[in-house]
This record gives structure tokens, C-alpha cells and sequence, in this order.
């Protein structure tokens, strides 16, 4: 179940896209959950292995990811190196962004010495604050 407030988080995280220094994303397609934290996606028929960007995984953390990505195959992809933001398309115009969606579900912790380097950091610790 994806809460109202997660949509309002992937929304407001796309209108930061293009912000100075902010990566552009990419169309992907979902693959695999490596585990907590690390996903593989296909881009452009290329396997990368990303890490969410961000958060300290739970031990329910993968299990919430698959279930989230199980709504729509084809998701956008924010990549900082082999760190990524992930967003999943919904059946409205918004998008969930997986990374913030994890923290208001508490199935993640935001990991404060990274949240920095994510594009859209502030918008995790909003979501972290619940």
C-alpha cells in the first residue's frame, strides 16, 4: 500500500530533476533485488547493479522493494555513480520514489553519512521524519 504522502515525495522529487548538478534519469526495467540495499536494472539492455542511495536497509527492506516494483516493470532511474534513486511509475501521474517510500514504511533508516550525496536528500529526510 503506497501512502498519499510518498506520491507528493516522487512527484516533488521529479521537479527537482535538472536542478543544477542533479543527473538526469533513465528509463530502466527492474531485474533483480541483490538484497536490502542493492537492485540490478537494465538500461538500455545493460545489467547494472545500483545501490539505493541513502538508506540503511531493515531486514524486511528487499521483500518491501520487490513488492513496490511489482506494481509497474518500467521504472526511472537516478544514478550517482553505483548509487541510484528509483521511482516507479503509478497508475496517476505520480511517480513512488522507492528510496523515501522504504523510509515512511520503515522498512529503511536514513543513512545520514550518505542521504548528502543523493539528488533528492531532502526530500528523504522529510520522509524519514515521518
Amino acid at each position: 500500500m503506497t501512502t498519499k504522502y510518498t506520491g507528493i515525495l516522487g512527484l516533488v522529487a521529479l521537479i527537482c530533476v535538472g536542478c543544477g548538478g542533479t543527473p538526469e534519469s533513465e528509463i530502466a526495467s527492474f531485474r533483480e533485488v541483490i538484497d536490502g540495499s542493492t537492485v540490478e536494472v537494465i538500461i538500455e539492455g545493460k545489467i547494472y547493479k545500483v545501490q539505493l542511495c541513502g538508506i540503511k536497509p531493515a531486514e524486511s527492506t528487499a521483500a518491501a522493494i520487490s513488492e513496490i516494483v511489482a506494481t509497474n516493470d518500467e521504472i526511472h532511474v537516478l544514478r550517482n555513480g553505483d548509487l541510484a534513486e528509483i521511482f516507479v511509475a503509478t497508475d496517476s501521474e505520480e511517480e513512488i520514489h522507492i528510496n523515501s517510500e522504504l523510509l515512511v514504511r520503515e522498512k529503511a533508516e536514513l543513512d545520514k553519512g550518505e542521504v548528502d550525496s543523493c539528488p533528492n536528500g531532502d526530500v528523504m529526510r522529510i520522509a524519514a521524519e515521518g
